[in-house]
C-alpha cells in the first residue's frame, strides 16, 4: 500500500516537473545517521545494551503550479535498531531489533498576496512494524506588514 502512494506521489511530481516554465522544481535530498552506546538498559531490567541506531533518509519536492500555487511532497524512511523497540515486540528475541518506519506528506498550498495570507491542505501517511496511520491538515496563515 505505501510503495502505491508514494509510487503516485512521485508520478505526480515528475509530470509537473516536466511541465514547468516559469518557477524551477526543487527536490532536497537529506540524510542523518544517529547512533548511541550504553549499558543498563531501562527496557530490560537494568540488564542489557541501550545501544541504538537510525539512519534516515528524506526527500522533498517542491514543485510550482504557478505564481502562487504549489506542491510539496515529502517521503521519508527511517531504518533503526534499539533494544527498547525489540523488547516492545514478544514474539522477537535479542539484544536489538530493526525496524523500518516510512512516512510521507503531500500539501498543496495557495499564496494570496492581495490580502497578505496562504492556505494550505496537506494529506499523509505513516508506516511502521506495529502500526499504520493517516493524517489530513490544513492551515491558514496571515501576514503582517510590520
Amino acid at each position: 500500500m505505501q510503495l502505491k502512494v508514494v509510487a503516485i506521489f512521485l508520478f505526480v511530481s515528475c509530470s509537473l516537473l516536466f511541465s514547468q516554465e516559469k518557477k524551477p522544481v526543487e527536490i532536497d535530498f537529506l540524510f542523518n545517521y544517529y547512533d548511541q552506546n550504553g549499558d543498563h538498559s531501562a527496557v530490560t531490567g537494568g540488564k542489557g545494551t541501550e545501544e541504538l541506531n537510525n539512519i534516515g533518509t528524506k526527500v522533498i519536492i517542491n514543485v510550482p503550479l504557478n505564481e502562487n500555487k504549489a506542491l510539496n511532497v515529502s517521503l521519508n524512511a527511517d531504518v533503526y535498531t534499539s533494544a527498547s523497540s525489540d523488547n516492545i515486540d514478544p514474539v522477537r528475541t535479542g539484544a536489538s531489533g530493526q525496524d523500518l518506519h516510512t512516512y510521507g506528506h503531500i500539501d498543496y498550498s495557495v499564496e494570496l498576496p492581495e490580502s497578505n495570507s496562504a492556505y494550505s491542505l496537506g494529506l499523509g501517511f505513516s508506516n511502521e512494524f506495529d502500526y499504520n496511520s493517516l493524517s489530513f491538515g490544513g492551515s491558514y496563515t496571515i501576514s503582517s506588514n510590520d
